[in-house]
């Protein structure tokens, strides 16, 4: 395992982490930084009653415009797992244009008491207009901070092509 530090911050297995020194108890804190570990998009996620345990339906990543319109408005869901948290958490999908301007906030709430988990989020977008070809940015914010993910969250708009 690599330690580096950098400006109080820990990274170790590239997983970024908060050192507290607790002079009390004569240790040192590690708080380990919540992180994203996946970031689906669906038509729809349904959570099983007894064990939570979730079904996703039409998973997708890419959307077709249709050349007649310019633009497709559709439902879907964001499902994502976060972890490394504790406590009351406030949580936020946002999405950004191609542009990267910020578009839509979708709240979602939860709370874990103080032991540090992880946790699904399920958030339901009910209608969102893609109006322009390209990336459109998916970012999950925790008590308005932006959590890093290793990899980029996005759905493409593509431009739909006629068979001939």
């Amino acid at each position: 395992m690599k330690i580096n530090s950098n400006n109080g911050i820990v990274f170790s297995n590239n997983v970024p982490q908060t050192t507290v020194l607790a002079p009390k108890y004569g240790k040192t804190i590690i708080f380990m930084e919540p992180q994203i570990d996946y970031l689906i998009t669906a038509d729809n996620v349904i959570l099983e009653e007894g064990t939570k345990k979730p079904t996703l339906i039409g998973v997708f990543d890419k959307v077709f415009i249709p050349k007649e319109t310019n633009k497709i408005i559709l439902p879907f869901v964001v499902f994502t797992r976060i972890t490394n948290l504790t406590g009351e958490i406030k949580a936020e999908i946002v999405i950004s244009d191609t542009k990267n301007n910020e578009v839509q906030r979708v709240p979602i709430s939860g709370n874990l008491g103080d032991k540090k988990e992880s946790i699904n989020l399920r958030s339901i977008v009910p209608f969102f207009e893609f109006n322009q070809i390209g990336k459109y940015k998916i970012d999950v914010y925790i008590n308005s901070k932006k959590i890093k993910s290793d990899k980029e969250n996005f759905i493409e708009a593509i431009s739909a092509v006629e068979k001939e």
